[in-house]
């Protein structure tokens, strides 16, 4: 299981998770459309949409979000059921059971330059947690647990004896049950969530399982528990989801001395010093104990070596840059003995994923020695050499070697050399003395609505921070990252047009421009806060419609927009082939026509009707 990707779709629907009252999936399924974008589809070249055919990242994203689904289905009493035959925890329901029809878009009329209000923001009872303010939200909860037990009128146990590869994350909750994380492992994680809880009625209420799920009596100390394999799963974007066993969920649910408590496991079962199946579990539920202390550890034998100690380790003097991006902090340095290098590490605060990993957001690796990787190490392992994207090209880097530096993204894997799986971009320079390597993301690559990522000149300016010489401005125009529409059409040498309706909550974020020969292409980015609308404009573009559709005949149909013919493409590849969701759901979405020469491409997650899709190109003017 990749942990980044658990992670990811986890912060992000636990953040809107269950409300105290009602159908937990009325909040849950907006989340359903709007997280399997990281997963799905990847950025292909000229920053195009590439369809992957990856079928086992769409069945992980089902796999997560139902996994949160069960977890706050037992953690609120309106997510449960009574129980029924002999079972005293769980309660048996259909092996397939429906999922929630999309809410509906409400399109408003806006004037380009002109801020939306927002969305009305959700509270900390919405977030699914009565403490989310203090405490946070899963997966990463930071309550300590002194904090969380001078919160609570009842006790609270945790894992006696934690194992060398297992660490407590946090805690969070309400008055009426609190939820505690754990971790194991690395890179290939599981997370453990203990719920405990006073064992009242409604806090008894069952939870559903498959009518075909094997729900097993088992004891803990002196109690009887019931312990279930399996989750409901389901596709993106399907109508349906199914109970499956295929996966490696467990849940173990047992009343002990008045308390009602959950533990509920994802990922491999099989760790070094730990076996997770029911056994393990069944000997963690009977360890736990008051008398643990249960500090929060960020990361696991964590290197905290100064810059200085790692300099005498690496035998070269370590150069920092002069100038970071404006909010990127520096994290820690390592010597990697095995490159005769060292890796200086720095973190975006408002990265989603930094705050729930944490992970790396920019890595600059240099060596005396070693000379920068090559590109071909830097690519995913598990890719096919049709499936790698890798774009190149040579950029001025003041103080480099030829005045010059070679800059690639696309299929790129960061954590290959210093960095993280989200890394898809590299600048490798060489200066006299100092071969250097920085690693950083490239424009949203995983759907992220954070500023997380570097533009090419925000890299070069950072690898000219460490040569020392300087070529770019302070206040230099950035052509990938512009705050202004009229800077846009003042930057672009043709006449551009802008959405006049939105769905509502949608802002203009920023623009790009790119000149590539004599085409040329802008794009306008706008955000919601979960995700983004893309309206790209290109002059003199190498594409026609009749190509597109003869590539991929089967995603394309046949629409029309301002009266031009125009095609339409909604859904993603699985391993049965392309699956169309014309209602949203799943996958991405793009509506492409020519218009007076120039190609236009509405585009962005699929989270919309194809309705929705055409008005919002219908709008452009």
């Amino acid at each position: 299981m990749n942990k980044q990707m658990l992670y990811q779709i986890l912060d992000d629907l636990a953040t809107e998770a269950i409300p105290v009252a009602g159908n937990p999936w009325e909040t849950i399924r907006k989340r359903l459309n709007t997280n399997n974008k990281l997963l799905v589809f990847r950025k292909g070249g000229e920053h195009k949409v590439r369809f992957t055919k990856k079928p086992h990242w769409a069945a992980e994203t089902g796999i997560l979000i139902l996994f949160l689904v069960f977890v706050m289905m037992v953690s609120f009493p309106q997510g449960r059921a009574w129980a029924q035959e002999l079972l005293q925890f769980f309660v048996r329901g259909p092996d397939q059971i429906l999922l929630p029809t999309p809410l509906p878009v409400n399109l408003v009329n806006i004037t380009p330059g002109t801020v939306q209000p927002t969305l009305t923001p959700i509270t900390s009872q919405e977030q699914g947690f009565a403490f989310y303010d203090f405490c946070g939200g899963l997966p990463e909860p930071s309550c300590s647990g002194e904090e969380i037990r001078d919160m609570v009128d009842f006790p609270i146990k945790g894992i006696a004896d934690l194992s060398a590869d297992m660490q407590f994350i946090g805690a969070t909750g309400g008055p009426e049950a609190v939820t505690l994380v754990y971790q194991y492992g690395e890179p290939n994680s599981v997370t453990l969530l203990l719920q405990e809880g006073p064992a009242t009625d409604a806090a008894r209420q069952a939870v559903q399982v498959g009518s075909s799920a094997v729900v097993e009596q088992v004891q803990i100390n002196n109690a009887l528990g019931e312990y279930v394999k399996g989750t409901y799963f389901s596709y993106g974007g399907d109508a349906t989801a199914s109970w499956t066993e295929d996966f490696d969920l467990q849940s173990l649910r047992w009343e002990e001395d008045g308390m009602l408590c959950t533990l509920t496991m994802m990922g491999q079962a099989d760790l070094q010093s730990v076996k997770l199946d029911k056994t393990g579990l069944i000997d963690l539920a009977a360890s736990l104990t008051e008398e643990v202390k249960l500090s929060p550890k960020k990361t696991i034998n964590e290197e905290t070596e100064s810059v200085a100690e790692v300099e005498k380790k690496a035998g070269f003097q370590i150069k920092e840059p002069e100038w970071l991006p404006q909010g990127l902090q520096f994290k820690k340095v390592t010597y990697l003995a095995d490159q005769k290098a060292i890796c200086l590490e720095y973190t975006f605060p408002v990265d989603q994923l930094t705050d729930a990993m944490p992970d790396t957001s920019v890595s600059i690796l240099e060596s005396a020695e070693m000379s920068p990787p090559d590109l071909k190490d830097l690519v995913f392992t598990n890719l096919q050499p049709e499936q790698v994207l890798l774009k190149q090209s040579t950029l001025k880097v003041g103080g480099a070697i030829e005045g010059t530096g070679l800059h690639a993204f696309g299929s790129i894997d960061g954590s290959r050399v210093c960095g993280s799986r989200m890394q898809n971009q590299v600048l490798e320079v060489q200066m006299e003395g100092l071969n250097i390597t920085i690693l950083a993301k490239e424009n949203n690559p995983f759907g992220s609505t954070s500023r997380d990522w570097l533009t090419k000149q925000e890299m070069v300016r950072l690898a000219e921070g460490i040569t020392g010489i300087q070529t770019i401005k302070e206040n230099q125009i950035d052509p990938e990252f512009l705050t202004s529409l009229t800077v846009l059409q003042q930057v672009a040498q043709f006449p551009l047009k802008s959405a006049t309706k939105l769905p509502e909550g949608m802002n203009f974020y920023y623009a790009q421009f790119e000149q590539n020969g004599e085409q040329q292409e802008a794009q306008i980015h706008y955000n919601n806060g979960n995700h983004e609308t893309i309206i790209r404009q290109i002059k003199d573009s190498r594409d026609t419609l009749q190509e597109l559709i003869r590539q991929n005949p089967e995603i394309y149909h046949s629409v029309t927009v301002h009266g031009q013919p125009a095609i339409l493409s909604q859904g993603y590849w699985d391993q049965d082939g392309w699956r169309d969701f014309p209602n949203g759901g799943d996958g991405s979405a793009s509506v492409i026509w020519f218009e007076d020469g120039i190609e236009y491409i509405v585009g962005g997650f699929n989270a919309y009707s194809d309705e929705i899709w055409l008005e919002i190109a219908e709008s452009l003017k």
